[in-house]
């Protein structure tokens, strides 16, 4: 039989079993690789080549193939079809000979030209679009630190009064009126808050109290921010607010190529209250541009404020999600006991002394009719009358000198915190994200090898212009090809395999590998 096959030795061809030139269609496919081929390098009228054999020999010095990387050999004869291998080694033979040693490239022989994949779990790809959020799954790349950007103080708690809870209406003062109980937001109370913004008016308030002797209408006493007071005398969720913005084009100086880097855990916001909380809210949860918490609050002690996400986690006002905000400080103050008891004794001192001034009065009477039958004697009751009004009204008096001397007294209790007293007691957000050099780190990986998917779908080797990386479990293989080939390429994708649209481009990732 005639000597009719043909083998062609390439140099410079990039492909490799993890990295393979993609394309269907077998002109193409030959086109590119017979280039690759220099003239010198074909030979003709060889002796029938075996694709299982490993192996084969040419008229030729080993020097002259030496820098060739890729064979491809055909038997006119049996077949049209090209064959396409690694070549793995060569070996002397002679000055005119050469053994060379390939292995089958299962890809470019079979898989592309005669097989097709069914269904299977996919691990891993590129997929056919890149949107913030769309892609969350977790990745196997740590994301170091994290670092804030668009650190922003809202100001709500910036502003502040002293709240006064008491049970006299403290607006009608010098009147004492009570409160009557009322429902507010479904609270029945017979109390009110007043507020106070100036030392010299709280000041005066309780004088007032502390003369009427009622200080002990005031149940309590504590710093309230004045958007805290609006948002809890308004509706059950007020009007006051705050807002940010979505922060996914950057990571700080980074600008990312692959959107899954502006998604949580490597870029959301995040919201502190120093000493507090502190929360974490995924801007892809949101579902518009700008970002709204509104606020609900009780006036009462002990107050507190709670913000609710709107729009969050498909919810249009998302309690689930809200996170609460107390411990303001309360205050203390003291009264004087003189006035307090003066003012709360008055009728009763009123009272004694009126008796006394009878008492003494019926006694004097008394006196001076028995001066007629007993003079002496009269005399003396007389004295020891006086005596004995004169000893009352001296202890009276001495009373209410100790009540005037007495110290103050407290009432209240002063809790307060570094937090307040430094004045960074407020709600503060931020864009929280990895930083520039874990940015780069994690965005590369992503770029080179896709994200993890973990769905169920026939594998995909074109989602990308450029290259497409997939990596499956138990995928399955069937076409014209030997058993062995199959599970050879199933194992291959199984551990993950880079297919590239261009050859030329094979390694070269800093093409714009974006989804079309």
């Amino acid at each position: 039989m005639a000597k009719t096959t043909k083998i062609f030795l390439c140099s410079g061809v990039p492909v490799t079993p993890e990295h393979q030139y993609y394309t269907l269609d077998n002109t193409t496919r030959y086109n590119y690789f017979n280039s690759k081929s220099a003239p010198n390098l074909r030979f003709e009228n060889q002796s029938f080549q075996r694709w299982d054999s490993g192996k084969c020999r040419v008229e030729c010095d080993i020097d002259d193939v030496s820098m060739c990387n890729y064979i491809m050999f055909q038997n006119p004869d049996y077949s049209a079809k090209w064959y396409y291998g690694y070549i793995e080694s060569f070996q002397y033979v002679s000055d005119s000979a050469t053994d060379i040693f390939y292995t089958i490239d299962i890809w470019q022989t079979w898989i592309f030209q005669d097989c097709t994949w069914g269904q299977c779990y996919i691990n891993r790809m590129h997929t056919p679009t890149d949107v913030v959020g769309e892609h969350t799954l977790p990745e196997p790349v740590p994301a170091g630190e994290m670092e804030a950007s668009h650190y922003v103080k809202t100001g709500l708690f910036e502003n502040t009064d002293i709240s006064v809870m008491s049970t006299i209406d403290l607006s009608q003062l010098p009147d004492i009126v009570e409160f009557p109980g009322v429902l507010t937001n479904g609270v029945y109370s017979t109390a009110a808050v007043f507020s106070y913004s100036s030392a010299e008016t709280l000041n005066a308030m309780l004088q007032q109290l502390n003369s009427a002797g009622r200080l002990d209408a005031i149940l309590a006493m504590y710093v309230l921010p004045t958007n805290v007071l609006m948002a809890a005398t308004g509706t059950p969720l007020g009007d006051v607010e705050f807002t940010t913005v979505k922060y996914t084009t950057t990571l700080g100086s980074y600008i990312p190529k692959c959107k899954k880097l502006l998604a949580y855990p490597y870029n959301y916001l995040k919201i502190s209250v120093p000493g507090v909380y502190e929360g974490v809210f995924p801007y892809e949860f949101f579902d518009n541009s700008q970002i709204v918490f509104k606020m609900g609050a009780t006036q009462f002690s002990p107050p507190e404020a709670v913000f609710i996400p709107q729009n969050y986690k498909g919810a249009t006002s998302n309690t689930g999600e809200s996170f609460s905000v107390t411990g303001w400080p309360m205050c203390a103050y003291t009264s004087d006991a003189y006035l307090s008891y003066m003012a709360q004794n008055y009728n009763s001192i009123k009272s004694q002394q009126a008796s006394m001034a009878i008492n003494a009065t019926m006694q004097g009477i008394a006196s001076a009719i028995q001066a007629v039958t007993n003079p002496v004697g009269a005399i003396s009751g007389i004295v020891q009358t006086g005596v004995g009004y004169a000893q009352q009204a001296m202890q009276m008096e001495a009373s209410f000198k100790d009540l005037q001397n007495r110290a103050p007294v407290s009432h209240g209790s002063l809790s307060t915190s570094a937090v307040f007293q430094s004045g960074i007691m407020d709600v503060y957000t931020m864009q929280y994200h990895v930083r520039p050099e874990y940015a780069q780190v994690v965005d590369n990986y992503l770029w080179a090898y896709g994200y993890r998917v973990d769905i169920i779908d026939t594998p995909n080797f074109n989602t990308r212009p450029y290259w497409t990386y997939i990596k499956t479990h138990r995928s399955i293989c069937k076409g014209d090809a030997p058993a062995a080939v199959l599970r050879q390429a199933e194992n291959a994708l199984n551990n993950g395999v880079t297919f590239w649209t261009s050859a030329d481009n094979i390694g070269n990732y800093s093409l714009q590998n974006y989804p079309d």
